[in-house]
């Protein structure tokens, strides 16, 4: 082993000790929350369903499942999503305090809301991926001891690239660290792992770990927009617009603003066949236009940009925008790319094999430097005159290799 690696591979071997701990529960809770939003979905809308009280029965307009919600919670509702299917309850979403209910589209009552106990198992879950489930005060120095974590995790993938390459690129070498082998026990085993596993998910890695660092880091996040060539906005030029919509609420809206609804949404069905559900954002006032997001299915290949559709009160066009693949920005990167989502459920499950792997990688680096720590130990005893004699007396103190080298001294 030449210097340079030496250095790469001892200051490879501390760091890996160091965070190893940390880089586990990362990885676990990685694992965890890989499928998150699939499994909120589905228990979200279990046991959810409207009911037609006869055959034959027409859904409730918009208007009075809204005026429904409204009555039930005392909440004006900011916007509410509906779906083609005739079983689907109206999502209603009042603010975010309260959240959302479910509202039974021939009825108007509510009828559930999102699970409680998903939401708050995936919170704690990514309480202890972000600050090790600490709260209160300390959360901030806990926060800051996994992001140095992190970005150990960085540092350990890109060398451990340059540590793998095989001293010579033949067949037999180039096997023993591509290949996984499930023949093979102990070290030999270990070793072909580690190699094998880290090689196969270096890339999703490197991509959660930083994106995970663009969250965490200013210095990251720049790195980030100036690589996708996207001007990073700063709070002081977005200070003028937030102030001015801060002014716009502080106008109580009327409650005619709902009214009307039910005819718009019909023509926004009509405007794009084939839609799969349909956002109404609330307008403000009456004489304010209606927006609608249009959700046409993305499918598994990553997030879709829904149609935006924009309808005045008589019905007319405002504005149209096709629906469209996502484009791909450094904010839908950090945002969308540290979870595999950008790239659809093939995404998010590449992203959980990969933590998954993670796993692997620290318990299988931790076992060969014990290996490593107990060979030295061994090593060590042998060299020293009179101490496997003295040690012969005291075996439990000695690693399994010297032992065996003691019961059977014609062998060693």
């Amino acid at each position: 082993m030449t210097a340079f690696r030496k250095v790469f591979f001892w200051t490879h071997l501390a760091a890996g000790l160091a965070a190893a701990l940390l880089i586990a529960v990362m990885c676990f809770t990685g694992v965890l929350m890989a499928y998150q939003s699939q499994i909120e979905k589905f228990m979200d809308h279990r046991g959810v369903s409207s009911h037609p009280p006869f055959p034959g029965a027409q859904p409730l307009s918009i208007d009075r499942v809204v005026a429904g919600v409204r009555a039930a919670k005392g909440i004006d509702p900011e916007y509410a999503t509906v779906s083609p299917d005739s079983t689907a309850p109206v999502e209603v979403y009042l603010d975010r305090e309260t959240g959302t209910v479910y509202a039974d589209a021939y009825t108007g009552g509510i009828i559930g809301q999102p699970s409680s106990a998903t939401y708050n198992f995936f919170r704690e879950v990514r309480g202890w991926h972000r600050w090790l489930g600490v709260n209160g005060s300390n959360r901030g120095k806990f926060r800051a001891v996994i992001d140095a974590a992190n970005f150990v995790f960085l540092f350990l993938t890109v060398f451990g690239l340059y540590l793998w390459m095989p001293r010579r690129w033949t067949w037999r070498h180039l096997r023993a660290v591509a290949l996984l082998r499930t023949d093979m026990k102990g070290r030999a085993r270990e070793f072909n792992w580690h190699n094998v596993i880290g090689l196969w998910s270096a890339v999703p890695i490197l991509i959660m770990v930083w994106t995970g660092m663009a969250m965490s880091y200013p210095w990251a996040k720049r790195l980030t927009y100036r690589a996708a060539g996207t001007p990073l906005q700063t709070r002081a030029e977005t200070g003028s617009a937030s102030a001015d919509q801060a002014e716009d609420d502080d106008a109580p809206p009327s409650p005619e603003r709902f009214s009307g609804l039910d005819a718009l949404l019909a023509l926004a069905k009509r405007q794009t066949p084939g839609w799969k559900a349909i956002t109404l954002m609330m307008p403000d006032d009456t004489a304010e236009s209606v927006e609608f997001l249009i959700d046409m299915g993305g499918g598994n290949a990553g997030p879709a940009k829904p149609a935006d559709l924009e309808l005045d009160r008589t019905g007319n066009v405002v504005s149209f925008g096709a629906a469209g693949p996502e484009p791909v920005t450094a904010r839908s990167f950090i945002r969308i790319g540290h979870t595999g989502e950008l790239w659809g459920v093939a995404g998010q499950t590449i992203a959980g094999v990969s933590c998954l792997g993670g796993l692997f990688l620290v318990w299988t680096g931790a076992s060969l430097s014990m290996r490593r720590f107990n060979s030295w130990r061994t090593r060590r005893l042998r060299r020293a005159p009179g101490r496997v004699e003295i040690a012969a007396k005291h075996p439990k103190n000695l690693p399994v290799a010297a032992r065996s080298r003691i019961d059977c001294p014609a062998e060693s």
